[in-house]
């Protein structure tokens, strides 16, 4: 295996230095190209404003066209400069510097002539912008003639760049076929290699692996070379025997773990439904003397709820050592939040309202109806638990998404709010802000826990201190459920 390794480090490192030089080379030649035609812009500036001067005897324009040339002969002293220091791996460099023949060019001839155009320019400038000089000569047209010169040079030059980074390009996709072909060569022998040493004893190791999820815990012969594999073989031997001897240990604690799980859920779920029935029986004695029989019938049903509740609570966690199953069908949103706000009125203060804001037409989900229930019903009495405040209120709004087949449902309160730094862990079990005493931190992991079962999602966002919102999405009843749900 380190051989292998070794060879591919070596091979990737020659073919990346290859590919390193050609892109630097294309590099180099795409910059000068950039030069040249920049330099052929400014030449091109310096020819409008000489023919702007010489047609309309513009003062103005010969001022351009000496400002121009200025910057023409700056610029080529910086393309000189930077190709001299860079010292680019380009062939035809050294061509473009040195002293050109009789009828050719280059870059110190470009620069030379440039000094011409710019001497004449600054005669005319010196005589009073006239053509004429004090011997006869025609200084515009001399003027004129090294511009054009210069024109011819520049595209010359651009057309130079252009070639021959066109041939490099046309050099470099060959080069480029080559490079792919090495690659796939290497990349199918490697394969090979790999799949006779390495993927054929995993594919072992595997089967194995799934041998001891049923339970079979055996051991694994231990090939002859000495390689890597041999060692992860190895490795796996020793764990599989230690977890034939520990397996009895494992289970245990796996059972201890639940117990404590179940206790404390346990004393969290049930203490609501529990208040609930003693305030409600403590409220209906002391209206017995007063024989408002409507009223303690009221009361009487919200104990029977809440026993309801509370049984259903112990149902789920007697079910905590085992999978549980969610009996899923077509539910009115609107019939379930009307049963959480039920429950939850002996939650809140007289100052607490608790609202809704629904949108026309019942949305019909595919859940579970009193998960659903116990969910909504948690997170309604956390919101009524974070309000300081005598007053504030609890809403829960909903909207249907029928792109993604979602009902989307917004629990918001307006208490203290979620810190920033406890949002990600706020769905942790036993992570409550809560005083001691006042909170096991199981309720939101239990929302969460019931959210996931139903294939929906569950997030906070909190603005401070202004309050907090949980936002569920779960999804909606199949159209043809939710009309037979609606009694259509």
């Amino acid at each position: 295996m380190i051989t292998c390794l070794l060879l591919h480090l070596v091979f990737y490192g020659v073919l990346g230095l290859g590919v390193y030089t050609d892109f630097h080379v294309l590099k180099e030649n795409a910059r000068l190209f950039a030069h040249a035609s920049r330099l052929s812009n400014l030449c091109s500036a310096i020819k409008r404003h000489e023919e702007e001067f010489i047609t309309r005897r513009n003062d103005n324009s010969l001022d351009m066209a000496e400002e121009y040339t200025e910057k023409a002969i700056n610029y080529l002293n910086v393309i000189l400069s930077d190709i001299k220091n860079r010292q680019a791996p380009l062939d035809y460099l050294p061509e473009m510097l040195t002293d050109p023949a009789p009828g050719t060019f280059n870059l110190p001839r470009l620069e030379k002539t440039m000094k011409q155009y710019q001497a004449v320019l600054a005669k005319i400038a010196a005589q009073g912008m006239k053509c004429r000089g004090d011997d006869g000569e025609n200084l515009c047209i001399g003027a004129e003639d090294i511009s054009d010169t210069i024109m011819a040079m520049s595209e010359k030059l651009l057309s130079s760049f252009q070639n021959r980074m066109d041939e490099f390009v046309e050099h470099f996709k060959v080069k480029l076929v080559i490079y792919i072909g090495m690659l796939l060569l290497f990349i199918l022998a490697t394969a090979l290699v790999m799949y006779r040493t390495v993927l054929t004893p995993l594919r072992t190791i595997e089967e194995a692996a799934h041998s001891i999820a049923t339970g079979s815990f055996t051991s694994l012969p231990v090939p002859g070379h000495a390689d890597e594999v041999q060692s992860v073989i190895r490795a796996f031997n020793t764990m599989v025997e230690n977890l034939e001897k520990n397996q009895e240990q494992l289970f245990q604690a796996k059972k201890l773990s639940s117990v404590g799980t179940l206790a404390s859920g346990t004393a969290h779920q049930l203490n609501n439904p529990l208040n609930n029935i003693s305030t409600s029986c403590q409220i209906a004695l002391e209206e017995l003397k007063q024989g408002d029989c409507e009223f303690i019938e009221r009361m009487l049903k919200i104990i029977e709820q809440e026993s309801y509740r509370a049984g259903e609570i112990v149902k789920g966690l007697l079910e905590f050592s085992r999978v549980q199953t969610f009996s899923m069908s077509p539910c009115s949103l609107e019939k379930i939040i009307h049963r959480v706000f039920s429950l939850a009125q002996n939650e809140k203060k007289p100052g607490i309202k608790l609202e809704k804001n629904l949108p026309e037409g019942d949305i019909i989900l595919n859940v579970d109806r009193h998960k659903i229930t116990e969910a909504l019903l948690n997170l309604v009495i956390n919101g009524i638990q974070a309000i300081n405040g005598e007053k504030g209120h609890v809403t829960i709004s909903a909207r249907a998404d029928r792109g993604n087949q979602t009902g989307i449902i917004t629990v918001s309160d307006s208490g203290k709010g979620v810190a920033k730094e406890d949002i990600h862990k706020i769905f942790d079990p036993f992570f409550t802000t809560k005083k001691a005493g006042k909170g096991t931190g199981l309720g939101l992991a239990v929302v969460y826990g019931i959210i996931r079962k139903h294939r929906g999602t569950i997030r906070v966002n909190s603005p401070g201190d202004s309050g907090a919102e949980f936002i569920i999405t779960l999804p909606l009843a199949e159209p043809s459920d939710a009309k037979a749900e609606n009694g259509e």
